[in-house]
């Protein structure tokens, strides 16, 4: 046991845990106090929110004497959410992290390699965790008057039920990469891997989801079915979530012992399901996992002459990004994909409960009595769709990492005959159209269930490119500055980033800056409408001359 928490250290250590850095020597001074001060903000903004969503759901369900429903809504939803990102975590740490192939010659034995990655996945899920369940508990706990106990079962509770749904997500993880070295290509089966992986772990959330509002989702009928009926299907899933449920739900009185030994056996078995699994299958899909492979084919001096004329130098700079971003799995999870993560994560809930057609027919009957007078909600409208669409853009990273997506390769770009603004527009453009992909699908979808009049959806439409340009053309500049090329983890470029967390920062200012002077104008919409077009494009255009003017000294003062 001593081996593995040693090795579990030094995996965290190596991944620089919970720490976002940069190259510059001032910026890795500031980085962990950066981290830290960004981690304490987060928590306490989860925590106020989940604080204050709790106390709200007592206060409505103390009327009715269904309190202890409280502990089963947040263990629920937990189990689901640690499925989901239990399945990224473990897929990044098990297969694409730096310290695998160095840990294999090691006189290491096999079970302590795969409890220490598994260990790796639970501190990170349980960050997630501890932000989302521990306010919320506590304040049922405090609003419940439940004895001291409580919140030692509260903490056990926090402890182990996460393990099991993380353990079912890292079980499938290691099944479905047990099949790389069947395929040809390597790098496209794992970026397809990922993808299915992705998909699946959704289909089993909608799933979970719709099946619970078929079980009496409505109010009503939880005080009919009683308090077990909200858990019956999680808990079917996810072994232990019952159990823990009625820990907390009676933490006040006796509770029974029964619950937490079967909490405590269902977490050893999914630990040990993991190890049985790992020994039989981890290690013959890891090794193949950085391997390359594909068919080969020998080009004639026509395609080779072909190759070298057609196509414009810009674009095809932009292509080559788009390329790196879609064959790299960890850029593909973490920068392409998050783009229609985003709408999905928001047509999910509706598509999934029992009153769909019903909530569908309310939304559709109001779409349609918008006129060109609503200016109040033509404006809302447009606000709300600028708003998503620059926080798509400035959450996807794409371009506040541009150049730290590079690594030691840089010099590249210091070497081909193309000036630095064009290469670095080129880098902005990718993530403007992977923000607009994005954005547009949302829209896509609304158009689609909606069916809003075409006016308003064309309105929609040309505030999105002013939206998607502006984070981006911000991003960039805070990669220019102070880029990190030292990495030996693709994880490190764009998860361990502080300058994606600066383009983050940077969107939700650009988004007050845009969204106010339109929401004061809110009285007759076509003002509100050239704000949210043309200021956007203004600021940009602001961006961009700042950025041509220190491109050519801080390219040069890199170095790659």
């Amino acid at each position: 046991m001593r081996q593995i928490l040693r090795l579990t250290m030094v995996m965290l250590r190596g991944s620089g845990f919970a720490v976002f850095g940069s190259d510059a020597k001032k910026k890795k001074k500031l980085g962990s106090l950066g981290s830290l001060l960004l981690f304490t903000f987060l928590f306490l903004y989860m925590g106020g929110l989940m604080a204050a969503s709790s106390m709200g759901l007592f206060r409505m369900l103390e009327p009715f004497s269904l309190t202890v429903l409280i502990p089963q809504l947040y263990l629920s939803a937990a189990a689901v959410m640690t499925f989901v990102f239990g399945a990224v975590y473990a897929i990044s740490i098990f297969y694409y992290s730096s310290d695998v192939i160095r840990l294999l010659p090691l006189p290491l034995r096999s079970g302590e390699i795969i409890s220490a990655k598994l260990l790796v996945t639970v501190v990170y899920i349980e960050m997630i965790i501890m932000a989302f369940l521990l306010p919320s508990l506590t304040v049922y706990g405090v609003m419940s008057n439940a004895a001291w106990y409580y919140y030692l079962l509260m903490v056990i509770c926090l402890l182990l039920l996460p393990l099991i749904p993380l353990c079912a997500a890292s079980i499938i993880v290691i099944l479905l990469m047990r099949l790389t070295p069947f395929a040809r290509n390597k790098d496209r089966f794992n970026t397809i891997s990922s993808l299915l992986l992705l998909v699946g772990t959704f289909g089993m959330v909608s799933f979970i989801q719709s099946m619970a509002g078929r079980g009496g989702g409505e109010f009503a009928e939880w005080i009919e079915a009683g308090t077990d009926s909200l858990t019956s299907v999680t808990s079917s899933v996810f072994p232990g979530v019952a159990q823990a449920s009625r820990l907390l739900a009676y933490g006040s009185g006796a509770f029974n012992l029964i619950d937490l030994l079967l909490l405590i056996l269902f977490a050893v078995i999914a630990w040990l399901l993991v190890l049985l699994v790992g020994r039989a299958f981890y290690f013959q899909g890891v090794v193949s996992v950085g391997m390359s492979g594909g068919r080969k084919r020998r080009l004639n001096d026509r395609e080779l002459d072909a190759a070298g004329k057609s196509g414009s130098l810009f674009w095809t700079m932009v292509v080559k990004d788009v390329r790196l971003l879609i064959r790299t799995p960890i850029f593909l999870m973490n920068n392409v994909i998050m783009n229609f993560l985003w709408p999905v994560f928001l047509l999910m809930p509706l598509l999934t409960q029992g009153s769909f057609t019903e909530t569908l027919s309310e939304l559709r009957k109001a779409t349609a009595q918008i006129s060109v007078d609503s200016d109040f909600v033509i404006t809302i409208i447009m606000m709300i769709v600028f708003a998503f669409s620059a926080f798509v853009a400035g959450t996807n990273g794409i371009a506040a990492s541009a150049l730290s997506r590079e690594g030691k390769l840089l010099y590249v770009m210091k070497m081909i005959p193309v000036s630095y603004n064009k290469q670095l527009l080129a880098k902005v453009t990718v993530g403007v159209l992977m923000a607009l992909a994005g954005a547009l699908v949302a829209i896509i979808a609304a158009t689609i269930m909606l069916q809003p009049p075409l006016w308003l959806i064309l309105l929609a439409v040309a505030v999105l490119p002013g939206a998607c340009a502006l984070p981006s053309a911000a991003g960039i500049i805070f990669d220019l500055l102070w880029p990190k090329l030292n990495w030996d983890n693709e994880q490190k470029a764009v998860k361990q980033n502080l300058n994606v967390l600066y383009g983050m920062l940077a969107a939700l200012v650009m988004i007050a800056i845009c969204v106010l002077p339109a929401y004061l104008l809110s009285g007759f919409w076509p003002l509100a409408f050239v704000v949210l077009v043309v200021l956007p494009w203004l600021l940009s255009a602001a961006l961009y001359i700042l950025l041509r003017s220190i491109s050519g000294r801080q390219m040069g003062a890199i170095e790659a």
